[in-house]
């Protein structure tokens, strides 16, 4: 067991500037990490895989397995942290193997991979041309959230690279404002990459959801915003119209089903 508390005090930290990957991985056991956060900057994660070389084109990779269970208490305390500033590659969070990631806080992600290098006076993303995916996974585990603005599954790109959220079996449930489930997002008007957030059976097919793509804002949105007490999925929906605090965009928020349909 890894038990840690205080500002900066990440329960399982993988970090390079060389070329080379970066796993950060928890193979069952537990994480959990504490903290008190008194500024925006005081960020304390479970795990966090960075690279940080921007020439890089290797993976940074946050995974939990084997039943392996991190837990976080704290504002913008994330479960599981991928971050690349690399041109290429990517940046990948997985939850598998019955695993399960519990967060506690405003903005506390459960899963998040991301390339973001900052913000610009108008708190708009800080776009870059690095091709590296953004990939977040859920297999057979689970996610819980409660917070505001607390994303259970979540895969941001600023760059030209895909942003790619999946969860096959296991459970997601999230308790706040703007709380999405499921969340893929490219913030970048120039990019063509793909975004894209579904759920799939235990037998692979993928279940039927709705893409919401707002170009004028560069904005591209797969979310399942607002599921209520699905067989698999369930989150606190949050009113619509409501922009959250990280600076995204004003929309409606859309229900979508994501119960699997049988077939007759």
């Amino acid at each position: 067991m890894i038990e840690t508390s205080g500002a900066g005090a990440h329960g399982v930290l993988a970090d390079t500037s060389g070329a080379g990957a970066t796993t950060a991985k928890l193979d069952g056991g537990k994480v959990t990490t504490t903290h008190v956060s008194t500024a925006s900057t005081e960020f304390t994660y479970g795990l966090w895989a960075q690279i940080k070389n921007e020439m890089s084109e290797a993976t940074a990779m946050a995974v939990v397995t084997n039943g392996g269970e991190v837990s976080t208490a704290s504002d913008h305390g994330f479960g599981l942290y991928a971050h690349t500033k690399g041109k290429g590659g990517a940046a990948v969070a997985q939850l598998d193997g019955g695993s399960k990631v519990t967060t506690t806080g405003s903005t506390a992600h459960g899963l998040h991979a991301t390339n973001e290098v900052g913000r610009d006076a108008s708190n708009n993303f800080i776009t870059t041309e690095g091709q590296a995916d953004m990939e977040v996974s859920v297999f057979d585990g689970t996610i819980e959230t409660s917070g505001n603005y607390a994303f259970a599954a979540f895969a941001n790109s600023i760059g030209l690279g895909a942003s790619l959220v999946k969860m096959e079996g296991g459970t997601i449930i999230t308790k706040g404002l703007t709380a999405p489930g499921l969340f893929a997002a490219i913030n970048n008007t120039t990019s063509e990459a793909e975004v894209k957030a579904h759920m799939m059976e235990r037998d692979g097919k993928q279940v039927p959801s709705r893409r919401r793509v707002n170009m004028p804002m560069g904005f591209l949105r797969s979310t399942r915003a607002m599921v209520r007490q699905s067989r698999r999925w369930r989150t606190a929906a949050s009113p619509p119209g409501v922009a959250d605090r990280a600076g995204f965009m004003r929309w409606p928020i859309i229900p979508v089903r994501t119960t699997p349909r049988r077939r007759s």
